[in-house]
C-alpha cells in the first residue's frame, strides 16, 4: 500500500512520524471520560436477571463488543442516581481495573445501560472525532506503548484518570477516520475469519486427541502382537458409557493399589517464607497441558520441605488437582531438584506394581475418570474432589505388557497430534500479529487509505 507524501514530526515518543495535514490531541481535549465511584451501599442482591438498565462491567467485554446476554440489570432508581456514567450508543468502554486497557464499542443499546465499577467511558466531545477510528486507536500498540512508557517497572494493577487522560493519540480528517475504519472493519474481519478457522481446527486436535486417549486405555482397540484391533473376547463393564471392555482386563478401586497424598495445613507458612533458592513448590498454576514450568516454581526452606515427607515427590509420580480447575495432571519426570506440594494437589503413587504410573496418567485423562469427578465433586461455584472420592475410582488394568504397548501407541499419535497443534498456534499468533500491525500502521498514518475501496 502506498503512503502519504509528506509526513512531519509528532512530537510524542510512541507515534513517530504522522501525515502532514494530521493533528495529535490528548485524551482529555478530545473525549469525555467517566468511572463509577463507589456504589453508594448497592449490594449483591440488588443485581437482576432482568431489570430497568443493564450493568455492563468488564467482565461482559467479548471481542471488542459487550455480551448483553452476560449482563446483570438494576432498577431504575440505581440507573437515575448517577448520569454521569448512562451510557449512549457509539460510546467506548476501556477497563482500568484486573485486566487493563480491553476495550468495547456500543454500536447501539439495547435498553438503558450503565457501567459497574473498574471501567471507564470514553466519548467523543464533537464531530472531529469518529467514534469507530478511536476504537481502533485504543486497540493499537499506540495505546500498549503509552501505557508501557507511563509504567514504573512495577505491576500496575489499575488506570488512573489522569493517567489515562495525558494519551497523545493522532488525529486525520473525519473523512479520513471513517476511511480508515471501515478498511479495518474489513481487514481484521479477514483475519479474524481465518484466526476463528484455525481455533476451530486446534479444538478439533483436542477432540481427536481425546478420543485416542479413550480408545486405548479402555480396551477398545488392544494390541494383538503385530497391530491395533478390536478385541476378540470381551465383557460387560458394568460402566453404561463404557460397554464392553477386553475379557482379560480387571477393575481395582485406586484406594487399593495406589499411594495418594495432599498437603494438610501449612504449620503457619507465610507469604514471605516463599523464596527464590531451595526445595521446589509445586502449585497447579504451575503446569498446563501435562508440562511444568520450573521457572515459575517458588521455593521453600530446606526445614519446610523436610516438615512433610509424605509429599515429597519422585520421578515417576502423578499429580492431580483436587480444588477450582479439578483434574489438572502431571507427570512427574526429570525432577531438577526435592518438590513438594501446595495444597490443592494430590500426588499419586502405585503401591504394587499392577499398574506403570504413566498408564494411570493417560488413563485420568480419560472419559471414565472426568465421568467419576462429575459424578463426586462437591461445592456450588468452587468445585473440590476429595481424596475419599479419588480412591473409589475403578482403575482399568491390562496386563503390564499391554499398558507399555498402550503408553507407545498414545505417545506416537499424541506427537503427530501435538506437533500440528504447535505449528497452527504459532500461525494463529503470526496472524495476531498481523493484525495488530495493520491497525497500528493504518491509525498513524504509516498507509494512506484515502483511495481505498472495499472489494465487491
Amino acid at each position: 500500500m502506498r503512503k502519504y507524501e509528506k509526513y512531519k514530526k509528532s512530537g510524542v515518543q510512541w507515534i513517530g512520524e504522522i501525515p502532514q495535514n494530521w493533528f495529535v490531541s490528548k485524551i482529555k481535549y478530545s473525549t469525555y471520560v467517566k468511572g463509577r465511584v463507589g456504589w453508594k451501599g448497592l449490594k449483591s442482591s440488588e443485581f437482576l436477571e432482568e431489570g430497568y438498565a443493564y450493568l455492563v462491567t468488564g467482565t461482559d467485554f467479548n471481542s471488542g463488543k459487550i455480551d448483553w446476554k452476560n449482563c446483570y440489570s438494576i432498577d431504575v432508581k440505581r440507573y437515575e442516581e448517577d448520569p454521569y456514567i448512562q451510557l449512549h450508543s457509539d460510546d467506548l468502554l476501556i477497563t482500568k481495573d484486573g485486566t487493563i486497557g480491553k476495550v468495547a464499542h456500543i454500536d447501539k443499546l439495547k435498553k438503558p445501560t450503565c457501567l459497574n465499577s473498574g471501567i471507564f467511558v470514553v466519548r467523543p466531545l464533537n464531530k472531529k472525532l469518529y467514534s469507530k477510528f478511536l476504537y481502533y486507536i485504543l486497540i493499537s500498540n499506540l495505546f500498549k506503548d503509552f501505557f508501557d512508557f507511563n509504567s514504573t517497572g512495577a505491576t500496575i494493577l489499575h488506570l488512573y484518570q489522569n493517567v489515562f487522560e495525558k494519551f497523545d493519540f493522532p488525529i486525520p480528517s473525519v473523512l479520513e477516520q471513517t476511511q480508515i475504519a471501515k478498511f479495518l472493519d474489513y481487514k481484521t474481519a479477514q483475519i479474524d475469519a481465518i484466526i476463528n478457522k484455525k481455533e476451530q481446527l486446534i479444538e478439533k486436535l483436542k477432540l481427536q486427541r481425546q478420543a485416542i486417549i479413550n480408545e486405548a486405555v479402555t480396551g477398545k482397540k488392544i494390541w494383538n502382537g503385530n497391530s491395533w484391533s478390536k478385541p476378540k473376547e470381551v465383557k460387560d463393564s458394568g460402566i453404561d458409557w463404557l460397554g464392553n471392555i477386553p475379557k482379560h482386563w480387571t477393575f481395582s478401586k485406586a484406594k487399593r493399589n495406589t499411594y495418594m497424598k495432599g498437603r494438610i495445613g501449612w504449620q503457619g507458612l507465610k507469604q514471605d517464607e516463599f523464596i527464590e533458592e531451595g526445595p521446589f513448590l509445586i502449585t497447579g498454576m504451575n503446569f498446563k497441558d501435562g508440562v511444568i514450568r520450573w521457572d515459575e516454581v517458588y521455593h521453600i526452606s530446606q526445614e519446610r520441605y523436610d516438615q512433610a515427607p509424605e509429599i515429597q515427590l519422585r520421578d515417576g509420580d502423578v499429580l492431580m488437582t483436587k480444588d477450582g480447575t479439578i483434574g489438572k495432571l502431571l507427570f512427574v519426570e526429570n525432577l531438577p531438584g526435592p518438590a513438594s506440594l501446595n495444597s490443592h494437589l494430590l500426588v499419586l503413587r502405585c503401591t504394587d506394581g499392577s499398574y506403570i504410573p504413566k498408564f494411570l496418567y493417560y488413563q485420568l485423562m480419560s472419559q471414565l475418570f472426568i465421568d467419576h469427578i462429575e459424578l463426586h465433586k462437591t461445592g456450588t461455584t468452587f468445585f473440590g474432589i476429595t481424596q475419599e472420592a479419588v480412591g473409589k475410582y475403578q482403575i482399568l488394568l491390562p496386563s503390564i505388557n499391554e499398558q507399555e504397548q498402550i503408553i507407545k501407541y498414545i505417545e506416537s499419535k499424541l506427537l503427530i497430534i501435538n506437533e500440528l497443534s504447535q505449528k497452527v498456534k504459532k500461525q494463529i499468533g503470526k496472524l495476531k500479529q498481523y493484525r495488530q500491525s495493520i491497525i497500528s500502521e493504518a491509525v498513524t498514518g504509516k498507509i494512506d487509505l484515502r483511495d481505498w475501496k472495499q472489494p465487491s
